[in-house]
């Protein structure tokens, strides 16, 4: 599915797009007054965590648009990438509440903690896409891929990704026009990690070497401060 045409005054829904980054242009494109306004009117509520990792509104959001929620979790969030580390019936029982909008549990079932996992400060974005979505569709958007736990590469273009800072309290856009400049070769670790996660993302089981994968995990954990050299070097040799 490239893009969805929308009735009901929706935006397009386009493909790899974030629901929460087609929630934003539906929400700026609204002639309500307000964001709250607005949610209000979509959702039922504007008490709702637009940037989670768990969207509890997309069933909302199908009953407005005509969209099956099931397309809108399994396309346009990057809650698939999970199902390969947990049970598969807890995996079942978790889509259950985010199609029931009831998530306020989610990150204890699965036994994550959310600042680990994706509720970060950034969203990300690569220049490169940034540009052809402007050329394309006029306008730049979030894509899924670019959200997965830890990723910092654009696979399409071997980019670096870049970041803007989440605003709880209100919806962003990418930058819309970027220059040349801010394009930065991705290094070959964080390649792997991103091509592992879209394998991950897009429901395959893969089939990779365990010693590769755990250095690849190892260079990632460095390169985030999560762990020091002296710490990491520590748990290796305990391991044996």
């Amino acid at each position: 599915m490239d893009w969805v045409r929308l009735s009901h005054n929706c935006p397009e829904l386009f493909e790899e797009e974030t629901i929460y980054s087609w929630l934003s242009r539906w929400i700026f494109d609204s002639p309500y007054p307000s964001i709250g306004a607005m949610l209000s009117h979509l959702l039922g509520t504007r008490n709702k965590q637009l940037d989670s990792t768990f969207p509890s509104y997309a069933k909302a959001l199908s009953d407005a648009s005509g969209i099956d929620a099931k397309i809108l979790i399994n396309q346009h969030t990057i809650v698939p990438y999970f199902k390969h580390f947990c049970d598969p019936k807890l995996f079942e029982e978790v889509l259950n509440d985010i199609y029931n909008g009831n998530t306020q549990t989610t990150h204890s079932k699965m036994s994550i903690t959310a600042g680990r996992i994706n509720e970060s400060k950034w969203l990300n974005y690569c220049p490169q896409c940034v540009d052809e979505d402007v050329k394309e569709y006029g306008i730049a958007y979030w894509h899924v891929n670019h959200q997965l736990p830890g990723v910092s590469a654009c696979v399409k273009h071997n980019l670096k990704l870049n970041g803007v800072i989440k605003c709880r309290r209100a919806t962003i856009k990418p930058p819309q026009k970027l220059t040349k400049d801010e394009y930065t070769s991705a290094n070959k670790e964080s390649l792997e990690l991103a091509n592992i996660s879209l394998v991950l993302l897009n429901d395959e089981a893969p089939k990779l070497d365990g010693e590769v994968l755990s250095g690849l995990y190892r260079h990632k954990l460095l390169s985030m401060g999560s762990v020091s050299y002296t710490h990491l070097r520590a748990h290796e040799t305990s391991l044996h």
